[in-house]
């Protein structure tokens, strides 16, 4: 596993893009982009590697973005958010293609 350092400055980008594609909104994808690192950082033991990084990376924003969608209603209706995001593979893999990184 590489150091959570490199692991940020490889796929913050992504992450951000990924929360952006969700979000709409610069300000909420940056903020909730640093809160999935800082919970990657605290749940780096979790990660067995069973997965590709950038998966891990998308579910914990995608729960980011729920949870921030639970403070703040007024946004989205939840329940129209999750069936929204429900297919995160896809989602991921849309964002990752528009960058280039998949085949």
């Amino acid at each position: 596993m590489q150091d959570m350092d490199a692991v940020y400055r490889q796929h913050f980008q992504m992450v951000y893009q990924y929360l952006m594609s969700l979000v709409h909104n610069p300000d909420i994808a940056e903020e909730l982009a640093q809160e999935t690192f800082c919970q990657a950082v605290n749940s780096i033991n979790r990660y067995d590697g069973s997965c590709k990084i950038t998966t891990w990376l998308c579910a914990i924003a995608k729960n980011q973005y729920l949870s921030y969608l639970r403070k703040h209603p007024l946004h989205e209706d939840l329940t129209d958010a999750e069936a929204h995001i429900t297919p995160s593979p896809s989602a991921e893999q849309e964002v990752l293609s528009s960058m280039g990184k998949m085949s």
